[in-house]
C-alpha cells in the first residue's frame, strides 16, 4: 500500500471522509482483507454496506427511520407478520435459467427481457420473477408470451416471525458489530457507521430474510444459471448467495457505467456496455473469460422505438439538443460541480438563443426539479417549465440530435439513436470508464462554457454535424456499443455456460 494508502487507513475524520467511490472502495476492501477469514461474511457483502454507508439515501428510505430505530423496527415487525401469510402463496417452477428483475420496470429500462426471451428461443426453460411496486407493463408480459412469470416482494422475502426476530435480527447486528471493528481506522467510517449505520442494518435483515426465502423456495432446484440486473439490491444480493451455495453460474447485467463499488461481488459473469467498461474490469482483476462486452440487451428494443417515434433525420434540421443531467453524489460528483454543469449548460443555451423547439433537459429519475431550478434562480439564468422533459427516453432520443451529460447512461444510448454526444467535465470529477470512452474518440469533451458554446455552434451546421456522427458510429462499432444481437449473443453465452 502506498503512504497516502496507509495514511488513509489509520486515521479517522468526519463522516463525508467516508465517500462512495472506488478508491474509498478499495481502502475498504484492504481493510477486510487484514481481518479475512473472519471477516469473510462482510467480505461476500461489501458492495452492499460500501452504498449504505457511503451514500446519501433517497428520500423513500429516510422516511422509515425519521421517528428512531424503535418506530422503524416496530413498523418492520408488522411488516413480518404480514408476509407470514403472502409467503405460502409463493410458488417457483423449476427451469434451466431464473430471470430475477427488481426494482422499477418499464419498456425504456428493463434490460432482461430480452435475454429471458432470447433464451427461451434457444430453446431452454426460463422462469421470470419480477420485484416490483408497480404493474408490469403490458408489452413486457407480451415479450414474455410462454414465459412463466412469478410476482415476489419484498414482504414475500422477509419471511417469518420466528426467523426475524431469532437468526435475522442477531446475525444482521453481529455482521454490523464486526464490520464497524474491521473498517474501524478506515477514515469516515465512525461517522459512517454512526449517521447511516441503520441503512446497512435495513438492507442486511432484508437481505438475511430474503436468503432464507429463497432457500425455502428454490434451495431444492438446480439452475444452471440466473440473471441479475442490480446484484448488490438486497434480495438480488441474497439471491445471488443461494446461487453461489449451490454452484449456479451468476450472470450480472450491468445497469450503468461500471464503479466497484456497484460490481465487485460474486457474479460469475459480467455483461456491459462496450469495450472500455470490459477493460476497466480487466485491470480490476477479472478473468477474460468472464467478462463480456456485447452492447445494451434492451438496445434492438430501444431503436426500434427510437426509429418508430422519429420525425426528422439527425443530420435533417437545426440543432436538437438533450441536456441529460445527473444529481449530485457525494464523493464522486459533488454539489459546486453539479451547479457548474447547470450553470455552463444554461449559459450556452443563452448565448445560442436556444428556443424550447431547441433544447430539452432531461432529469435523472432521483433528481428533482427544484433542486435543478435552485441552481440557474442563483445564477439568475432563465430556465422556463417547457424545458423539463416528461417524454420517455426513446421519444427524447428520436427528438435530439446532439445529447450533453456528465456521465448519464444515455450517453450510450445516444449511440443507437445516431445522437452526437458532448460529455462535460467540469471541476475535479472524473468517470474512469466515461474517461476511455472520450480517449477512443466516442464523444467529444467539453471544460468550459466557451467550449460547449462552440462545439453546439459547430452543431448547427447539418454538414459537421453528419461528419461528427459518421465518425461517432464507427467509434461505437469498434466499442461493440452498438450490437442489435446484444441479447441473443447474451443468451449463447449464458448457455454455453452452463
Amino acid at each position: 500500500m502506498t503512504q497516502t494508502g496507509c495514511s488513509e487507513m489509520t486515521s479517522r475524520s468526519r463522516e463525508n471522509d467516508f465517500v462512495c467511490s472506488d478508491e474509498k472502495f478499495r481502502l475498504m476492501e484492504q481493510a477486510l482483507i487484514r481481518h479475512r477469514p473472519w471477516a469473510e461474511d462482510i467480505w461476500e457483502r461489501r458492495s452492499n454496506l460500501s452504498l449504505a454507508l457511503a451514500q446519501s439515501a433517497r428520500p423513500a428510505k429516510e422516511k422509515k427511520f425519521r421517528f428512531g430505530i424503535f418506530c422503524y423496527l416496530g413498523w418492520l415487525f408488522w411488516r413480518v407478520r404480514k408476509a407470514a401469510v403472502t409467503m405460502r402463496h409463493l410458488d417457483i417452477p423449476p427451469a434451466d435459467f431464473l430471470v430475477y428483475i427488481a426494482g422499477d420496470v418499464s419498456i425504456e429500462v428493463d434490460s432482461l427481457t430480452p435475454v429471458a426471451r432470447a433464451l427461451a428461443d434457444s430453446g431452454q426453460s426460463v422462469v421470470v420473477l419480477f420485484n416490483t411496486k408497480k404493474d408490469v407493463p403490458a408489452e413486457i408480459i407480451q415479450q414474455l408470451h410462454g414465459i412463466p412469470i412469478v410476482s415476489v416482494s419484498s414482504d414475500n422475502l422477509l419471511g417469518s416471525l420466528h426467523g426475524f426476530l431469532g437468526n435475522d435480527a442477531r446475525e444482521s447486528l453481529w455482521l454490523m458489530t464486526k464490520a464497524f471493528v474491521c473498517l474501524f481506522r478506515l477514515r469516515g467510517s465512525v461517522g459512517a457507521f454512526w449517521n447511516r449505520g441503520i441503512y446497512w442494518l435495513h438492507d442486511l435483515l432484508h437481505l438475511k430474510a430474503a436468503e432464507r426465502c429463497w432457500q425455502q423456495r428454490i434451495g431444492k432446484y438446480h439452475f444452471q444459471g440466473i440473471a441479475v440486473a442490480s446484484e448488490f439490491e438486497p434480495s438480488a444480493a441474497a439471491l445471488c448467495q443461494l446461487a453461489k451455495g449451490r454452484s449456479w453460474r451468476i450472470h450480472h447485467f450491468q445497469h450503468g457505467l461500471p464503479a466497484l463499488h456497484l460490481t465487485r461481488g460474486i457474479s460469475s459473469d459480467i455483461y456491459c456496455y462496450s469495450q472500455a467498461d470490459r477493460d476497466f474490469f480487466l485491470r480490476n482483476g477479472w478473468s477474460e473469460d468472464n467478462v463480456h462486452a456485447l452492447g445494451h440487451p434492451r438496445q434492438r428494443g430501444l431503436d426500434q422505438r427510437i426509429q418508430k417515434d422519429r420525425i426528422c433525420q439527425p443530420e435533417e434540421g437545426g440543432l436538437r439538443l438533450l441536456f441529460a443531467s445527473q444529481p449530485p453524489c457525494p464523493g464522486k460528483f459533488e454539489r459546486k460541480e453539479y451547479e457548474q454543469t447547470i450553470t455552463a449548460v444554461m449559459q450556452a443555451a443563452v448565448a445560442l438563443n436556444l428556443t424550447p423547439d431547441e433544447f430539452r433537459v432531461r432529469l435523472h429519475p432521483t433528481e428533482s426539479k427544484e433542486q435543478f431550478l435552485a441552481v440557474t434562480a442563483s445564477c439568475g439564468l432563465p430556465c422556463r417549465e417547457q424545458l423539463f422533459s416528461r417524454r420517455t427516453i426513446s421519444e427524447d432520443l428520436a427528438w435530439a440530435n446532439v445529447l450533453i451529460t456528465v456521465f448519464s447512461t444515455t450517453a450510450i444510448e445516444a449511440a443507437y439513436a445516431d445522437c452526437l454526444l458532448t460529455w462535460l467535465s467540469f471541476g475535479p470529477f472524473r468517470y474512469e470508464v466515461r474517461e476511455q470512452l472520450i480517449a477512443r474518440g466516442y464523444g467529444r469533451k467539453a471544460v468550459s462554457t466557451q467550449q460547449l458554446t462552440e462545439i453546439l455552434s459547430l452543431c448547427r451546421d447539418p454538414a459537421r454535424r453528419s461528419q461528427w456522427l459518421a465518425e461517432q458510429r464507427q467509434r461505437a462499432q469498434e466499442l461493440r456499443i452498438l450490437n442489435p444481437q446484444a441479447a441473443v449473443e447474451s443468451a449463447a453465452v449464458m448457455v454455453a455456460a452452463r
